[in-house]
């Protein structure tokens, strides 16, 4: 009888001849697909695949490209989708380019945040040009120690 390990639906049966003239069964693994792009279906390149205890012992670097959308879109589609951004913000916001005929894709805005169009629309662009966190509230380990203490004397 099969081992109980090995009666799996994730396991290919390989029928092999053994040098000593016997055909036996080997039982392999089924290789994992390859991660895909999820608007043109195009391989990703310069990520890793296989199972998921194979990815385990992989770190995060060799795993996911360090870009903005590695892991969800080609670069192709990602140089279309940050063209698709800029021209619909430059419609919104310059007069000069007001008149431009274009049309909304939806493909391309399935992967921006949720409400960037009524944004984009009322003339507020979402995206950083030079990349800074914005101003508000600190989160840094000082701010955090300097509110704890401010807590312990007014409790005291």
């Amino acid at each position: 009888m099969v081992a109980p390990s090995k009666r799996t639906r994730s396991t290919k049966k390989v029928r092999r001849k053994t040098p000593g003239g016997k055909n036996t069964t080997l039982f392999r693994r089924a290789k994992s697909a390859k991660p895909r792009c999820g608007r043109c279906g195009k391989q990703l390149s310069g990520m890793a695949s296989g199972t998921a205890t194979e990815m385990k012992s992989f770190n995060k670097s060799s795993k996911v490209p360090a870009r903005p959308y590695a892991g969800v879109l080609c670069t192709d589609c990602l140089d279309g989708l940050v063209r698709y951004v800029t021209r619909m913000e430059a419609k919104h916001k310059e007069s000069a380019f007001a008149d431009l005929n274009l049309q909304r894709d939806l493909t391309l805005e399935k992967y921006l945040p949720r409400g960037w169009w009524g944004e984009v629309s009322a003339g507020k662009v979402s995206v950083k040009k030079d990349g800074k966190k914005p101003a508000g509230k600190r989160t840094d380990s000082k701010s955090k120690a300097k509110t704890v203490k401010k807590k312990a004397k007014k409790k005291a």
